[in-house]
Order: C-alpha cells, then structure tokens, then sequence
C-alpha cells in the first residue's frame, strides 16, 4: 500500500475517524518538547501507524482503543532525546497522575500500562514481564505489544535507524517505504482532510 492510497482505504475502515478522534488527546503541554524528535508530530504518525495497521489486521475496537490511547501517551513522560529505556515507566506515571487512561475495564487499562511501559525495552525483557501486570490475556497483551512496537519502529525513519528486519508483523515490513513518505507530510492531519 502506498501512502496516497492509505487515507481512502482507513477511511472505509473507519481508521481515520479513530485517527482523528485521538489526535484531539494530544496536547502540546504533554511534551518536554512539543516540536521535538519525539513530540506530536511523532505521536501523530505512531497513532496513523496504530490505526493503519489495526485497521488492516481487522483488531477489535477495544482492541484498537488500548493501542490508540498507547499511542497517544507513549513518550509525555520523556524528558530528553536520547535513549531512554525508563522513558515508557514515566510516561505512563505521567499520564495515570494526570487521569489520562480513559478506560472502565481493568484488563484494557493494565494493557494500556504495559504496552506504554515496554513499548522502548528489548522485546525479550518486554514479554518476560507482561506477568507483572496482573493480565488474565497475557498473549492478546503481547500480540498488541507487537502492534505498538512496529507503529513506534516504522517512525524510526526520522533518525535513519529503520531496519526492517526488526519489525515483528510481516504487514508491518510492507509499510516502510510508506513511512519514509509519511515523514515528508508536515502534519498527518492534512491526509484526511483531502480525501
């Protein structure tokens, strides 16, 4: 799928409502920097990225919740640039002590805390501790763990640290010439305003 293509098609799946919907979570006072490498332009993409690939993998719609609210929230609770393995851990203490997580249903809301807290940790340390988080579905956990990893990772482009061989969905591989032309669209909003 190429990028011109991807709006009509999250259209017809509802994905670009959903894309839209979230977007009005982000809030630029969230951000240590707003403009920044990992501010709301990268969230913009890493919820497009979320919404595309649910869309396409047919997730339920509790499921695609838990992902978009991941990605809305993943990295507020960044504090620099650089690498940052705690980064995931402050981010969801930032969004709990700020009410963020939006959700009645136990289950989805300690998803939501896993999937924000190892989204930047190695994918063995991240699925050896989904048992710390009180989950009665570990494996759906980690099936959206692999989701959410590959809509952050397709971002990876911005610091030319990509590799494809990475990605966990082989979807995910087809989509990586989409997110180098992503990255030229100043602001992933404007993809659903045209269509």
């Amino acid at each position: 799928m190429n990028l011109k293509l991807a709006p009509s098609s999250m259209k017809e799946k509802g994905a670009a409502d959903r894309y839209l919907k979230y977007t009005q979570c982000i809030n630029p006072g969230y951000f240590h920097r707003p403009l920044g490498l990992h501010g709301i332009n990268h969230t913009k993409r890493v919820l497009f990225f979320v919404e595309l690939l649910t869309a396409l993998g047919n997730l339920a719609e509790s499921e695609r919740d838990i992902l978009s609210l991941a990605a809305v929230y993943h990295d507020i609770g960044r504090t620099n640039d650089g690498v940052d393995p705690g980064h995931g851990y402050a981010s969801f203490m930032k969004s709990n002590e700020m009410d963020l997580i939006k959700t009645d249903i136990p289950e989805d809301y300690n998803t939501v805390k896993y999937l924000i807290e190892t989204h930047c940790i190695n994918d063995r340390e991240a699925f050896g501790l989904v048992k710390n988080y009180a989950l009665q579905e570990p494996d759906r956990a980690e099936r959206l763990l692999k989701f959410f990893k590959d809509a952050d990772g397709l971002d990876r482009v911005r610091i030319n640290d990509l590799n494809p061989g990475m990605l966990r969905l082989p979807i995910s591989k087809e989509l990586v010439q989409m997110a180098w032309e992503l990255l030229l669209i100043p602001d992933v909003n404007a993809l659903f305003s045209a269509t």
